[in-house]
């Protein structure tokens, strides 16, 4: 069995997939002890966001399995490295593809039909695997009646000859936060090992 792992980023806490959602906010309170500018209950409120997301991603792990899709491993993005506070989340799925289907098709894939705000950037780069695409793309959502402006960012590595593709994404509301998440979720992508 290949063991997926991302190593080099300093913003990223893994979310193991594997261990139960309480075992994890445990886990992750015993390695983040409150800051003189962060309260108890700060603290507190971003572990059980934790806790709450790793719960999510359980469920929608054990449903998506049935449309061919894995949730292989999920990361909490910080705002600085020794303070817990959930500033994004990444998620990396496999996912079943035709055999041998083209990257740009993939990358047709990732981006979906949606209504965007402009065209995707897609720009190929280096990791620990080999070649992935990093992708950026403003989806168009509606929200309390009004139409808002959002950003993807995902990292794809092409496996199809292998009959999967692997996608790293990151969904941020924030549009000026989103380049500044993308990159440090290419961080993340460049240290990822066993894809």
């Amino acid at each position: 069995m290949t063991v997926i792992e991302s190593e080099g980023h300093r913003h990223w806490v893994p979310l193991p997939m594997d261990e139960e959602p309480d075992e994890i906010g445990a886990a992750l309170r015993r390695r983040f002890s409150p800051r003189a500018d962060t309260s108890d209950e700060v603290l507190e409120l971003n572990l059980a966001a934790a806790q709450g997301i790793a719960t999510n991603l359980q469920q929608q792990a054990a449903q998506s399995a049935d449309d061919g899709i894995v949730v292989c491993a999920a990361w909490v993005l910080l705002p600085e490295p020794t303070r817990f506070e959930v500033r994004a989340v990444a998620t990396l799925r496999a996912v079943g593809v035709v055999p041998g289907l083209a990257s740009p098709h993939l990358v047709e894939d990732v981006v979906g039909e949606g209504p965007r705000h402009g065209d995707p950037v897609v720009e190929p780069f280096e990791t620990w695997s080999g070649e992935a695409h990093s992708i950026r793309y403003r989806p168009i959502v509606e929200s309390g009646g009004e139409q808002q402006v959002h950003q993807v960012n995902a990292v794809l590595w092409d496996r199809a000859d292998q009959g999967v593709a692997f996608v790293l994404s990151c969904y941020v509301d924030d549009l000026i936060e989103a380049g500044d998440v993308g990159d440090l979720l290419d961080e993340l992508a460049a240290g990822m090992k066993g894809i």
